[in-house]
């Protein structure tokens, strides 16, 4: 970040002024900081890119609609969520979900925690802008805070 005045301006062009972080920013920027002291990201991507594959595959099925403030769009089964991803943060998981394609295959898995959460799947892997506030940690896994 440079410093302008009484204005930062952040390496995306965002200016912040009188140093505050906007909550969106401040919350999707932290996410992946916390939850990869806990369980490494790419551990998680691997999950997330096996869980893709079953479910296009038919392996396996959803569990049902995704929690309502989740942009992922069906359940995971509860079965094949691992305890190292619902735990992988220090809140409870309000939604274990898969992000469904405009044909209706699966392109990432969604972890949300009301508000906030992560896309995760396979590096190539791209999701556009949904929330207020979206962000590539790295290819194929993103953060995320919608602000009502």
């Amino acid at each position: 970040m440079k410093t302008r005045g009484a204005a930062l301006v952040t390496a995306t062009g965002l200016v912040l002024l009188c140093g505050c972080v906007p909550g969106a920013v401040r919350e999707a920027d932290s996410l992946a900081e916390q939850v990869d002291r806990r369980v490494t990201l790419s551990r998680l991507q691997h999950w997330a890119t096996q869980s893709v594959a079953a479910y296009n595959n038919h392996v396996m099925k959803a569990a049902g609609p995704s929690y309502y403030r989740s942009p992922g769009r069906v359940r995971l089964p509860s079965r094949q969520i691992p305890d190292r991803v619902r735990y992988c943060f220090s809140e409870p998981l309000a939604d274990v979900s898969f992000h469904l394609d405009a044909s209706g295959r699966a392109d990432c898995v969604v972890l949300c925690w009301g508000l906030k959460g992560l896309y995760i799947g396979p590096p190539t892997c791209r999701i556009s802008q949904e929330q207020w506030y979206i962000r590539q940690v790295k290819p194929g896994i993103y953060t995320y805070f919608q602000y009502k």
